[in-house]
């Protein structure tokens, strides 16, 4: 493996239906990486969001046209089996070292949380928008560690 490839941190496949999904990263060193990048292959319908943390983040969209404070990182689309989306951590780009995810989905978002560091970060926690909503069975997660 060469040192520019990404290597594999956490894998997980839900095995059930859920209205949630906490994904335990304090096992993860940070500051290691470069990039880190989730990977997400979620079934389901609806608009699907990531939180840190469990606090509130600020996220912007691709043009910067609105500004907002929200309950999440980031928020994406679930989708049929073989589409995902991409969101990408940069955790030696800020001196501060606060959480800055940028996703690339249907459209590009940058959120960030402005009071949580790296250092602090324990779980990355999907959730559906509305509460009917689930995550499906055989949804996929990622989580990619890539130097430069």
């Amino acid at each position: 493996m060469q040192g520019t490839d990404p290597q594999l941190l956490k894998s997980i496949i839900v095995s059930n239906d859920t209205s949630q999904l906490d994904i335990d990263v304090s096992d993860i060193d940070f500051g290691h990486w470069h990039t880190v990048l989730l990977r997400l292959e979620i079934l389901g319908d609806g608009e699907m969001r990531l939180r840190s943390n469990q606090s509130y983040s600020e996220f912007f969209n691709q043009f910067s046209v609105f500004e907002s404070t929200s309950d999440c990182l980031s928020k994406f689309p679930a989708r049929t089996a073989g589409q995902r989306h991409e969101i990408y951590f940069f955790p030696l780009c800020d001196k501060r070292r606060l959480i800055t995810a940028l996703t690339l989905s249907d459209t590009v978002l940058l959120g960030c949380n402005y009071q949580l560091s790296y250092e602090n970060l324990i779980t990355l926690t999907i959730f559906p928008k509305e509460p009917k909503q689930t995550l499906g069975a055989e949804s996929k997660i990622s989580l990619y560690g890539l130097h430069l």
